[in-house]
């Protein structure tokens, strides 16, 4: 099945426009993974232990530090390479964890929020981007991609109108 337009996200039933409804970027344990570990596809650091055949599972597992997770060795170990499957997958508060530098400056952690936090990439070749942190009472504005006051982050608070508004 192939999606598009509006809805380009395959969600396991039918085409969704949420990304992080989509099941390719999910693990899954297939005929003969029980009892086994399997990647995690956001991040190949991490992986999922299986305890059932054909489903999500839920308990996550994560590698020493300097280790990935081996795709064809069903384990972690210091000579595999980082293969991520899915990067930079939105979740459903619109966040990314973790992100991968595709091209250098500074990302949001989350595309509608306003957070200390924030992406800084210096190289392309990074496999995870680091986190840094915006100075005393700032906050990451994901459209202008800058540190600024709280008050002037269109993500911070909510309008109210305190009284009628003028025809």
């Amino acid at each position: 099945m192939t999606c598009s337009g509006d809805k380009p996200y395959f969600d396991g039933e039918g085409c969704v426009a949420d990304e992080s409804a989509c099941c390719h970027c999910r693990p899954y344990c297939y005929e003969g993974d029980q009892y086994k570990k399997v990647e995690d596809p956001t991040d190949c650091r991490k992986f999922f232990y299986c305890l059932d055949e054909n489903e999500i599972p839920s308990i996550p597992g994560e590698c020493k530090d300097g280790e990935h997770f081996d795709l064809h060795a069903g384990d972690c170990s210091n000579t595999a390479p980082c293969m991520t499957l899915c990067r930079n997958v939105v979740d459903e508060n619109g966040c990314i964890d973790p992100y991968t530098c595709q091209e250098t400056g500074f990302f949001p952690k989350c595309k509608t929020q306003c957070l200390k936090s924030f992406y800084h990439c210096v190289d392309v070749n990074d496999d995870y981007a680091p986190t840094e942190t915006c100075s005393d009472d700032l906050v990451f504005n994901p459209d202008t991609l800058q540190c600024t006051k709280n008050e002037s982050c269109p993500y911070s608070h909510q309008y109210v109108p305190l009284g009628p508004v003028p025809a």
